[in-house]
């Protein structure tokens, strides 16, 4: 990844606003963590730490060890119930009630749209939508200077780029 003035500030938003869950080797904090791979038998956890999300589907909401828990699924206000995209063929309810798989960054300058429904053809459009901690949005939370280094960073990410830690790697105790 080149380094300029504008990446260095778009890594610094990143950083404070984004690793927790975009962080990590893959830029996500999706990772295997608990102890059986593959972690559910039949439908059921096989780990005591894995929960399932109550929406079904064997999704792993969360892990917990050593009295620490790691939320998977996170909830960003992307899923709109009422939406016609979120009923399946079946006419059941698709799955992301509980949250969404934090997705990997890598790549993400080449893979819009993006959000699991398409629906932000742009990253000024994942910045309308997507939440942060606290409750507003990325545009609302970032002024117009740190979401465009925060675009040039992201623009630039590649396999070549210094991960952050994410919240799994501290769960796991890495820097």
């Amino acid at each position: 990844m080149p380094q300029t003035a504008g990446l260095d500030k778009g890594r610094a938003v990143f950083e404070q606003h984004c690793a927790k869950c975009h962080g990590g080797a893959k830029w996500t904090k999706s990772q295997v963590l608990y102890r059986d791979n593959p972690a559910l038998v039949n439908g059921a956890a096989s780990d005591q730490g894995v929960q399932l999300a109550a929406d079904g589907g064997g999704q792993i909401k969360s892990y917990t060890a050593n009295g620490n828990s790691l939320d998977f699924l996170v909830d960003v206000d992307t899923y709109d119930p009422g939406n016609k995209l979120e009923i399946k063929a079946n006419g059941q309810r698709a799955l992301g009630e509980s949250g969404f798989n934090v997705p990997s960054l890598l790549g993400v300058k080449y893979n819009a749209p993006h959000f699991h429904d398409g629906s932000a053809a742009t990253l000024n459009e994942v910045y309308g939508k997507h939440l942060l901690e606290g409750g507003n949005t990325i545009a609302k939370t970032l002024s117009v200077t740190e979401r465009g280094n925060l675009s040039a960073f992201l623009n630039a990410l590649d396999g070549k780029a210094t991960p952050m830690s994410s919240e799994a790697d501290k769960f796991r105790g890495l820097p």
